[in-house]
C-alpha cells in the first residue's frame, strides 16, 4: 500500500479531483484534502456522526508545532510554523497536518488508512501550500489502484508530487548556484549533493538525527553547504510567515 499525491492550483480543482475519485469507488476514508485556510467547508468532506471520534482521536495526535484554531464536521483547522492556516479535510486531516507541524501520523488506525507517506515529501507539501496550492493525498490498496489514481488527478489538473519537487527546485537552482559558486564551489560539479544536503533540512529533524541518520554524506562539504542553506530556506520561509500574521 501506498499513497499517491497530487498538488493543484486551486481548491476548487482538488475538490472536483476528489468527487472524481468517489465516483471510481475510492473510500471517502482513504483521501485528505490540505488548503490554505479560507475560512470556507470543504464541499466534499464527509459529515457523518462516526467519523468525529476519529478526527478528534487524530488531532490529540498533532505534534507541538501546530496550533488548533478549530473544528468542524470531518475537517479541523490548524496552524503550521512557516506555512500559516491550514485547512485538513478528511477523516485523518488533522494527523497529517500534525507530521506537516513536525510531528508524526500516529496510532494504527492512521498508518492503516495513510500508508507510505515519505517524510522526505513533506517540505513539497509545506512549500505547495506556501503558494497557496491545495494538497489532495489518497491511500491506495493496489499498485494498479495507484496507477488509476494518479492519472484520474493529472487529468483532474494535479501536478505530480515529483513534478512538484523538480519545479521547486527549479525556482530554487540559480540562485543557489551563484552562491555556491562565489564561495569557491562548483555547482554544475556537486549539485547533487548540494541538493540532498539542503532537503535534509527542511525535514523537521534536528541536526544530530541528520549526521547519525547520514554518516556517509554528513561530512560531505557540498552536502554541509547545502544543509546550511537548507536551515537559512527554511527559517526564512518562518519570518515571512510571520510577518504576514
Amino acid at each position: 500500500m501506498r499513497s499517491v499525491v497530487g498538488v493543484f492550483k486551486s481548491r476548487a480543482d482538488a475538490e472536483d479531483g476528489a468527487k472524481q475519485l468517489r465516483s471510481v469507488g475510492v473510500k471517502e476514508n482513504a483521501v485528505t484534502l490540505l488548503t490554505p485556510h479560507t475560512g470556507e467547508p470543504a464541499k466534499w468532506v464527509a459529515k457523518s456522526d462516526a467519523e468525529q471520534p476519529g478526527m478528534m482521536k487524530t488531532l490529540g495526535a498533532v505534534a507541538g508545532g501546530a496550533l488548533g484554531l478549530g473544528i468542524g464536521e470531518g475537517l479541523a483547522t490548524l496552524v503550521i510554523p512557516g506555512v500559516g492556516p491550514v485547512l485538513a479535510a478528511g477523516m485523518i486531516g488533522g494527523a497529517v497536518v500534525g507530521a506537516l507541524a513536525g510531528g508524526a501520523i500516529a496510532g494504527a488506525e492512521e498508518n492503516a488508512i495513510f500508508p507510505g507517506l515519505p517524510g522526505d515529501e513533506v517540505f513539497i507539501y509545506k512549500d505547495a501550500l506556501r503558494q497557496n496550492r491545495t494538497v489532495l493525498i489518497v491511500a491506495t490498496e493496489t499498485s494498479e489502484e495507484a496507477k488509476e489514481v494518479r492519472v484520474l488527478l493529472e487529468r483532474a489538473g494535479a501536478e505530480s508530487i515529483d513534478s512538484a519537487r523538480r519545479m521547486w527546485w527549479l525556482g530554487l537552482r540559480d540562485v543557489e548556484r551563484e552562491h555556491y559558486n562565489a564561495a569557491g564551489g562548483n555547482f554544475d560539479r556537486d549539485e547533487a549533493d548540494f541538493k540532498r544536503g539542503f532537503e535534509a533540512a527542511l525535514h523537521d529533524g534536528n541536526e544530530m538525527e541528520e549526521r547519525e541518520s547520514r554518516p556517509d554524506t554528513w561530512n560531505d562539504e557540498a552536502f554541509q553547504q547545502g544543509y546550511e542553506r537548507g536551515r537559512q530556506y527554511a527559517e526564512s520561509a518562518r519570518e515571512k510567515q510571520t510577518q504576514r500574521s
